[in-house]
């Protein structure tokens, strides 16, 4: 077989490497949907500013 007919690299993973990719995946996502769930309730606040946990709830 030729270099240039050759994959570039191997396509399988291994099960240890599937099991990083799907925690690092985890916590990336935690990371980006965390703050979405701190802010959105906090928005819903009586207060002029942000505050947690909010004392009433608004829509003002």
């Amino acid at each position: 077989m030729n270099w240039w007919s050759r994959p570039a690299a191997d396509t399988q993973i291994t099960h240890g490497s599937r099991l990083w990719l799907y925690v690092l995946s985890a916590i990336i996502m935690l990371l980006l949907v965390a703050p979405t769930l701190i802010v959105v309730p906090m928005s819903f606040s009586d207060s002029q500013y942000l505050e947690f946990p909010p004392s009433t709830w608004s829509l003002r």
